[in-house]
């Protein structure tokens, strides 16, 4: 069962990798090239996005923050992987790993 902890984690490239599985990183990759909507010009940012930030949020989910490369718009995404028990378990191992359990 998911439970919910008291600190969004800020993640660096590195991290990031160690969390994803590569079936994870293939998802991850398919939504940033595909899902990420632009409120600006009201679609897929079809130009693709920059990420700026990763977060592992505090339902161990991540959380992008990026802009739209077409016009500069700021968005945030979630993506659900604290859904996936492999993946809750890396997230809880690695908060353990860096004391923010």
């Amino acid at each position: 069962m998911k439970s919910i902890v008291s600190e969004e984690i800020k993640l660096n490239q590195f991290q990031l990798n160690v969390l994803l599985s590569e079936e994870d990183k293939e998802e991850y990759e398919y939504i940033i090239e595909e899902e990420i909507f632009c409120m600006k010009c009201d679609e897929n940012c079809s130009q693709g996005v920059e990420i700026k930030e990763h977060f592992l949020n505090t339902m161990n989910d991540l959380l992008l923050k990026g802009t739209c490369k077409k016009c500069g718009t700021a968005f945030s995404h979630f993506i659900d992987f604290g859904e996936d028990p492999d993946f809750f378990k890396r997230a809880v191992a690695f908060r353990k790993s860096i004391g923010k359990e």
